[in-house]
């Protein structure tokens, strides 16, 4: 095998009909070691993640960003946000932290609910820079590594506590763009009144979910859970909506052999020519030169 994994919680992705999703842990820890250079490795998954680079180098691929990341970088992705990383060193290590929304809850990184860096774009994500932040990260990430490995009382608590510091140091030199406005101090509960309208949009991947479908799953009035989401999340629900489809089109068109056609049914939209209206305005390209470029994109130096 060309990697190994350290799991040291249930695996990322349960098997559909295997338990209750209610019983999933909030939070799984990962750390994986190349071994040899690998090819592309992709994930698209409901979690949200955060992985460090802890040893080697490797390329990290979400949307159309391809980024070289070297030792104490790290990556964020949204969740069924289509992703992929490769080793170009081996001996390449990475800390893979999946975790739901519960686990963090309301927590806020320096004015910023921690929700708020995942809505925005790859590539307006915050991200280390600097020697002075890239060698906390890297001491962060080694921390956890050892936490990971040795599994002693309370580490996933441990795990948490660094999770919350690499986003911390991350959030500090940040600021949410402009064109995603401020909608207002988030509550420490709104995160919880929206989940429900977050699983009726994973739940329901191959059609568009109405606001007043989301509503009523979250008990709220229309005007009344537009406000709480975009304060809970950044970004509206119309908007999250979208990016959830445009990221299942993705994926499909990444991982099948679905006609163009195929994958705007089974991402939710009205036919092929609407998907091909609407991808390129997130992605830079079409669904088909998506497909053919396979994510082998210009890296940009991490």
């Amino acid at each position: 095998m060309p990697s190994r994994s350290r799991h040291r919680s249930r695996p990322d992705e349960p098997s559909a009909g295997r338990g209750r999703e209610r019983e999933e842990p909030p939070l799984s820890a990962v750390v994986r070691e190349a071994r040899d250079l690998l090819r592309l490795e992709a994930a698209m998954h409901r979690h949200f993640e955060v992985g460090i680079v802890t040893a080697g180098r490797q390329e990290w691929q979400c949307a159309e960003l391809t980024t070289l990341m070297d030792p104490g970088d790290v990556y964020l992705a949204a969740p069924w946000e289509p992703h992929g990383w490769r080793a170009l060193e081996p001996g390449t290590r990475t800390v893979h932290l999946n975790f739901l929304p519960t686990l963090l809850g309301g927590e806020t990184l320096a004015d910023h609910p921690w929700q708020h860096i995942f809505a925005v774009g790859p590539r307006e994500r915050p991200r280390v820079t600097g020697p002075r932040m890239r060698e906390e990260v890297l001491a962060l990430g080694r921390e956890i590594e050892a936490e990971i490995a040795r599994q002693r009382p309370a580490w996933l608590q441990a795990v948490r506590l660094g999770l919350l510091r690499v986003l911390l140091i991350l959030a500090r030199e940040w600021q949410l763009p402009v064109h995603h406005g401020q909608e207002g101090r988030v509550r420490a509960s709104d995160l919880a009144r929206v989940v429900p309208a977050l699983d009726l949009v994973r739940r329901c991947p191959e059609r568009r979910v109405s606001r007043r479908e989301a509503a009523a799953a979250c008990g709220l009035s229309i005007p009344q859970f537009s406000l709480v989401f975009r304060r809970a999340m950044g970004v509206s629900f119309g908007s999250y909506g979208l990016q959830a489809r445009l990221d299942r089109a993705a994926y499909l068109l990444f991982r099948s052999d679905l006609s163009i056609e195929g994958v705007a049914r089974q991402a939710g939209f009205v036919d092929g020519s609407h998907l091909s209206r609407v991808f390129p305005r997130h992605y830079g390209v079409t669904p088909a030169e998506y497909r053919a470029q396979g994510w082998r994109g210009r890296p940009q130096p991490g």
